[in-house]
């Protein structure tokens, strides 16, 4: 049970390797302390994307310990990669997410599509988040 009454969602847009884009928290230790912090006032809900830091946010936050607990939400942008959302890359670049969080027992609840994806035809995009769905993958999209 939270200790706050605020619901929270941690962005964890500034963890990742010293001198990514926008990184804020590149020491390990001082990172976990942080989110012990977070998680022990009762929040577990941590806010990530593949472009974070460079792309460095997923792997830095899921080599932390994330107490077996930890709800992740994710994204996935087509900026500087266009067809991101095409069927297969969608499976694809989420399957590079859990690869960093499985090992935990993590799952991510939330993939977001940060960005439209010009390139690809809506019906298709959403019709794959439809099996993936349905499939146990994501529990909201």
């Amino acid at each position: 049970m939270p200790t706050t009454r605020v619901p929270l969602l941690f962005g964890c847009t500034n963890f990742g390797l010293k001198g990514g884009p926008m990184v804020r928290n590149h020491d390990p230790i001082a990172a976990q302390e942080i989110l012990n912090t977070f998680f022990a006032h009762g929040h577990c809900e941590l806010d990530v994307s593949r472009r974070y830091a460079g792309g460095q946010a997923e792997p830095f936050l899921a080599s932390l310990d994330l107490k077996g607990k930890a709800i992740v939400d994710t994204k996935i942008s087509p900026a500087g990669n266009p067809g991101a959302h095409k069927q297969e890359n969608l499976r694809k670049i989420f399957q590079q997410s859990m690869d960093h969080f499985g090992p935990q027992g993590i799952k991510i609840r939330t993939l977001y599509l940060h960005a439209p994806d010009r390139t690809v035809p809506y019906e298709d995009t959403v019709s794959e988040l439809d099996k993936m769905h349905k499939e146990g993958l994501l529990y909201v999209i």
